[in-house]
């Protein structure tokens, strides 16, 4: 219970993939106007694919190319498995007051970095079903709140007197530094 509480809180804070590897960085570096459901929505829909992808990579592995000895397809199979769960999301249900618009966030999330980092930089590291989830739910709440404080600090930006150069990507990228230099502290705890 110990260890999946550590793989949890590492995913959120001190091994949180964007600021512990650089990974997921494309929602930080574009200049936009968005809004705090923009934000909140492209997180969930990341987790929730981070969470989806962790139970099939880690099926796929470990009982179908790890005893065929296949693992040197792993990249292969782990790339068309993001891409079919990403087509099988943006499937429109019959009613479409029914669906929530995360089907909206499905094309930014497809070249987020961080959703086949997390898969390439843990599936060695898993051993159970229960740990691939509970890790990839760390890592994607960990993505959501940084998008989330990035948000909040932009809009705080837009109103203040700050001089021009300094708000949008510049002040993420600021902003980004010191969240990533306060998260290194927490590593060993």
């Amino acid at each position: 219970m110990v260890e999946l509480l550590q793989l949890f809180l590492g995913g959120i804070f001190w091994n949180n993939i964007v600021l512990n590897n650089l990974l997921g960085l494309t929602p930080f570096l574009v200049e936009r106007k968005s809004s705090f459901r923009d934000s909140l929505g492209i997180g969930i829909t990341t987790t929730l694919l981070m969470i989806f992808l962790a139970m099939i990579t880690f099926i796929i592995h470990e009982h179908v190319l790890i005893p065929l000895e296949l693992t040197y397809l792993n990249n292969l199979i782990f790339v068309l498995l993001i891409m079919g769960l990403i087509f099988f999301m943006r499937m429109r249900p019959e009613n479409p007051e029914k669906i929530y618009s995360w089907h909206y966030y499905l094309p930014d999330i497809f070249f987020n970095a961080a959703v086949f980092g997390m898969i390439l930089l843990e599936i060695a590291e898993w051993e159970t079903l229960i740990e691939a989830v509970v890790s990839a739910a760390g890592y994607g709440i960990g993505f959501t709140a940084l998008l989330l404080i990035v948000d909040g600090m932009n809009n705080r930006m837009e109103k203040t007197a700050a001089p021009e150069w300094l708000k949008g990507v510049p002040i993420q990228l600021i902003i980004l530094g010191i969240l990533a230099l306060a998260v290194s502290g927490l590593e060993g705890i």
